[in-house]
């Protein structure tokens, strides 16, 4: 059995339809719901995986920082605050995973 026509609604709001009369001029027929249900969700996994290695490359940066800070002999004990950064910082990480 044949999918269902399916073409995109002259009113947008309307999404798709089936009937040649209302769908919008000149445009093709729209691909089948479960090809597009494929390729929206790779789309996300991809966006998704690109967020995650931008985090990545940025928590590296801030943790060599941390790191470097850590090393620093200041005039006052700050040690308890670089240790409170640096939990919140693998909290992030754990969040955003």
């Amino acid at each position: 059995m044949p999918d269902a026509l399916r073409l995109l609604h002259r009113r947008s709001e309307h999404g798709y339809t089936s009937d040649p009369s209302r769908g919008l001029t000149g445009a093709g027929e729209a691909v089948p719901a479960e090809f597009q249900e494929v390729v929206t969700a790779r789309a996300h996994r991809a966006e998704r995986d690109a967020q995650l290695d931008e985090w990545r490359e940025r928590r590296a940066r801030i943790q060599r920082e941390i790191d470097w800070l850590i090393s620093q002999r200041f005039r006052r004990d700050v040690r308890s605050d670089l240790r409170a950064l640096q939990r919140q910082l693998d909290r992030l990480d754990r969040r955003l995973r």
